[in-house]
């Protein structure tokens, strides 16, 4: 989660994300999605295919986040297991399966 200092730093956040996604240190994950859920907020989440995959670009994703700390008053973040992603047409029958388990 990541709160920027301006709207302005929000859009340089967010192109800064899209690179790094498309030619940096993210193109190894799964995927990675940045929500605007505020005028300057932004909830990323990214996906690793593995814990290793993950930790193996751990130093750059640090670099990047130092290199951009003056865009942000906030930022914070979680690190666990995907325990559910619905993906495609049969979402919601597979959520109502994954309900049911309870």
């Amino acid at each position: 989660m990541n709160e920027l200092v301006s709207t302005e730093a929000t859009e340089t956040f967010i192109k800064g994300h899209r690179e790094q996604v498309k030619n940096g240190f993210l193109k190894i994950a799964d995927f990675s999605i940045a929500v605007r859920t505020g005028e300057t907020s932004l909830l990323i989440v990214t996906v690793y295919t593995d814990q290793e995959t993950c930790d193996s670009n751990k130093d750059q994703r640090m670099h990047w986040f130092k290199e951009h700390d003056h865009l942000m008053k906030d930022d914070f973040y979680y690190e666990g297991e995907v325990e559910t992603l619905l993906n495609g047409s049969d979402s919601e029958q597979i959520a109502l399966e994954l309900l049911r388990d309870f």
